[in-house]
């Protein structure tokens, strides 16, 4: 039986992955560091459009989750900065695959 966790080996690379930064997104900033656009409430021009605004660990590949996300918030950014629909890429998932 075990009682007490081993060291890992000298030079071995760790036994998990960093997670998810658990950056809850919601109106409230006092309950959540990104609103839903997934803009910092605090910052004007900070966003987060990768894997860091999901609150848990998925089972499965997250690959196409985390490429919507950041098409919207692209979109939004773009919105935002004033481009108008047809100056806007029209991005699309095709040929993106998943290796779930």
């Amino acid at each position: 039986m075990v009682t007490q966790a081993q060291p890992a080996p000298a030079g071995a690379a760790p036994a998990t992955t960093p997670g998810p930064a658990q950056r809850a997104f919601g109106t409230d900033p006092a309950t959540s560091a990104l609103d839903v656009n997934c803009k910092m409430h605090e910052l004007d021009n900070v966003y987060a459009a990768g894997s860091s605004f999901f609150v848990s660990s998925t089972a499965v590949n997250p690959t196409l989750t985390i490429t919507a996300s950041a098409l919207r918030v692209a979109g939004h950014i773009a919105e935002r900065l004033g481009a108008t629909a047809g100056e806007q890429a029209q991005p699309t998932l095709a040929g993106v695959t998943s290796h779930a």
